[in-house]
């Protein structure tokens, strides 16, 4: 079993995958336009995750993508940060093809909270802004006033300075999630997944 597991590790390490970085549209607003022409997507061959999938979110609107595990949510979001590239079909921001834009202003517009939510072992302050110094320790608190974890973060023993645990040992799920939807915030992203 210990040979498969590396031999699996070994395998990744040695994949030489780049996303291509011709775009370099780079607007000074993003308005949050979502489109979603005909995509399809698939992981290997044509054994597809996404088939003919089309839909528009509009700004200030939200959509919610239900369903079982491998329907094609996280593959969704994968596919608007430009993780992975589609087989056929467009997705469009703001009216223009996301190959288009420039891939680092592309994934610095877009913040994503996912599920599982990974924290440092470090303070509360650094877990947010993940030590990026022109984060002001301002707007780390009126982010976590606006997400309504505030109570909670000054309740704890050193509030911002409170040094979790690896992985979020010493927080409940639900206070991870939230530092993670504070971490989502602080960066100001146009659009929020």
């Amino acid at each position: 079993m210990g040979m498969l597991g590396a031999e699996r590790i070994f395998n990744v390490l040695d994949t030489d995958e780049r996303t291509e970085n011709k775009g370099t549209h780079k607007p000074a607003q993003i308005q949050g336009d979502i489109q979603f022409k005909n995509v399809w997507f698939a992981y290997n061959d044509e054994n597809w995750v996404l088939k003919d999938i089309s839909f528009h979110v509009k700004p200030g609107e939200t959509l919610a993508l239900v369903g079982a595990t491998g329907a094609g949510k996280s593959s969704t979001i994968n596919i608007l940060n430009r993780f992975y590239e589609i087989n056929k079909g467009q997705v469009l921001l703001d009216g223009i093809d996301i190959r288009d834009y420039e891939l680092n202003y592309l994934r610095a517009t877009i913040a994503t909270v996912l599920q599982d939510v990974f924290l440092f072992s470090d303070s509360i302050a650094n877990n947010i802004n993940l030590n990026n110094p022109k984060i002001s320790r301002e707007a780390i608190i009126k982010a976590a006033e606006d997400v309504g974890a505030l109570d909670f973060i000054n309740r704890l023993p050193g509030a911002f300075d409170y040094d979790v645990m690896e992985r979020g040992a010493t927080l409940s799920a639900g206070q991870a999630q939230l530092i993670s939807f504070i971490r989502a915030l602080v960066y100001n992203p146009q659009i929020l997944v």
